[in-house]
């Protein structure tokens, strides 16, 4: 997937990403469509994530699924997001000392390729990138959830 900008030489223009969420909108939460797909989500305004650090990273483990949730607070210059993940299959989290500065993050769908007991199998789940000044956050899930609290 990796459409934004900032991800390599690989990367794509904003609109070039709108017009991917445009291909999965209707298997996406309306709710999480319209927060990422709204382009105040992504520049320098009050609204967006943009420079926003990591506050506290929270595990919690679903024993009935046996997979991981996760929800990560992410503190802006005038708001919180309580990113939810729910039934995490595969998650990656690279930092040089703090994550902060959040410079870019996208949402989508990708398929997730794994060998359950000598099967190769894979399933579609959505995924969260966000690249920050010194780390980086790579989610693969069954579902996300974006809170937002102003201060």
């Amino acid at each position: 997937m990796k459409y934004n900008k900032s991800y390599g030489e690989n990367g794509k223009d904003f609109q070039e990403y709108i017009e991917y969420l445009d291909t999965i909108k209707y298997s996406i939460p309306t709710e999480l469509f319209n927060f990422i797909s709204n382009p105040n989500r992504h520049n320098d305004s009050d609204e967006s994530l943009h420079d926003s650090r990591i506050e506290s990273i929270l595990f919690s483990n679903n024993f009935e699924a046996n997979c991981p949730n996760m929800i990560i607070t992410l503190l802006g210059g005038t708001r919180e997001f309580k990113i939810h993940f729910i039934s995490i299959c595969q998650y990656k989290i690279e930092q040089n000392c703090r994550i902060n500065n959040l410079l870019t993050f996208e949402v989508g769908q990708e398929e997730v390729k794994y060998d359950p007991e000598g099967d190769y199998d894979s399933e579609v789940y959505l995924v969260f990138r966000a690249e920050f000044c010194d780390g980086e956050i790579e989610m693969f899930c069954e579902e996300i959830k974006i809170e937002e609290n102003l201060f």
